[in-house]
């Protein structure tokens, strides 16, 4: 019983310890392809955001939306609108004047070794930048 435990507790530190980041990844090679007939391509943009959830409802550490060096803690940052938000921001960086192709999703994953008490979250959206 208390070896079980310590596994439970080592696989639930592990899962805190590697949750709560973001990060933005911007592809602007097209090779001749076109992503748009009404404007010229900038980039592909993608935001994600990643948190740890007890019981998949109340925040544990979550990452800033914002900075990807940084995380929140018991504050809900993983949102479609934050990551949004930083895609459009991304957009504009990169001198577009339009996103197009915009998707977002927004996942569940439970920790296997955490019997369900606790879950990551995680939010991607992505658009096409184009001026």
């Amino acid at each position: 019983m208390f070896k079980r435990n310590i596994i439970v507790f080592v696989a639930v530190l592990v899962t805190l310890v590697g949750a709560g980041c973001s990060s933005v990844k911007v592809a602007n090679k097209f090779n001749g392809q076109s992503i748009s007939q009404n404007g010229v391509p900038v980039a592909n943009i993608v935001s994600s955001n990643y948190g740890c959830y007890l019981f998949s409802c109340l925040p544990i550490v979550a990452g800033d939306p914002n900075d990807s060096n940084s995380w929140h803690l018991f504050e809900d940052t993983v949102t479609v609108d934050g990551a949004y938000s930083v895609l459009i921001k991304q957009s504009g960086k990169l001198g577009a004047t339009k996103t197009i192709n915009v998707r977002s999703e927004e996942k569940w994953y439970a920790n296997p070794y955490a019997y369900g008490l606790v879950w990551t979250k995680e939010v991607e959206v992505s658009g096409d930048a184009v001026r």
